[in-house]
C-alpha cells in the first residue's frame, strides 16, 4: 500500500459579516471532493505579500468586494483530503465597496447565510465552526 503524501499550506480567509449573516462562496472544482461545497472566501499568500494584503486581494478576486479588515480571529487548522493540512488565518471583515461577481472558473455563487441557513448546505472542513466563532466575535466587537 502506498503511503499518503502529507503536506501543509497556509491561507488567509475573510469572514464577512452583515446583518447577522456570514458571506460564503460556492466552489467550482470539478472532479474534486470539494466541488460545489461552500466556503469562507480566501486563499494562499503570495511571496512578498503580507497576510493582510493577501486577504484584501483574495476577497476582491473571489467576490468583487472591497473590504476593510476589522480584526484577526483565532488561527485554525483543518485536515483535508489526501493528507493536506490547511492552516487558516481568518480575519473579520466588512464590505466597503464593490459588488458580488463570481471568480471566473473558480466560484459558482456567493451568498450571505445565517447559522440556520448553513445547516442545509455542505461546507469545507472547519468553515462552519469558524463562521459561528466569528459571528460571536463580531457581536462582541460591535459592543466595544
Amino acid at each position: 500500500m502506498e503511503e499518503q503524501k502529507k503536506h501543509q499550506i497556509t491561507v488567509v480567509i475573510g469572514v464577512i459579516i452583515s446583518e447577522g449573516k456570514i458571506f460564503f462562496t460556492q466552489r467550482h472544482d470539478p472532479g474534486s471532493v470539494y466541488d460545489k461545497k461552500w466556503e469562507i472566501p480566501g486563499g494562499k499568500i503570495n511571496h512578498g505579500e503580507s497576510p493582510l494584503e493577501a486577504v484584501v486581494r483574495e476577497i476582491k478576486e473571489e467576490t468583487g468586494y472591497d473590504i476593510e479588515v476589522l480584526r484577526l480571529l483565532p488561527i485554525e487548522t483543518a485536515m483535508h483530503a489526501q493528507g493536506l493540512q490547511v492552516i487558516m488565518i481568518p480575519y473579520l471583515c466588512r464590505i466597503v465597496g464593490g459588488e458580488f461577481k463570481a471568480e471566473n472558473g473558480k466560484t459558482l455563487d456567493g451568498k450571505f447565510m445565517s447559522i440556520k441557513e448553513m445547516e442545509a448546505r455542505e461546507f469545507l472542513p472547519r468553515d462552519t465552526e469558524i463562521a459561528a466563532s466569528a459571528l460571536a466575535a463580531f457581536e462582541k466587537y460591535q459592543t466595544l
